[in-house]
């Protein structure tokens, strides 16, 4: 199994917002954020999907727990067929 490096997080500890690339127009926000609800408590109605730019950021209220998902998730997580 191929290793990844993981990136460091950002230095600003208010960050708390993670990017997921591969969205479509038919990707169900409830089901998105299934994935990632596991790891810590989401904002409240703060997901955001840009489907024209096939992507969406998920904002966790925790920062450990943000971090916590990211480390787990980066390179592992597959949504619709993309990573």
């Amino acid at each position: 199994m191929k290793e990844f490096k993981i990136p460091e997080p950002p230095t600003d500890k208010n960050i708390t917002t993670l990017f997921v690339g591969g969205i479509d127009e038919e990707t169900d926000v409830s089901v998105l954020e299934s994935h990632f609800t596991g790891y810590g408590k989401l904002h409240d109605n703060s997901t955001k999907m840009i489907v024209d730019k096939k992507c969406a950021f998920v904002s966790f209220i925790d920062r450990l727990a943000a971090e916590k998902c990211f480390s787990t998730l980066y390179e592992r997580l597959f949504y619709n067929g993309s990573k």
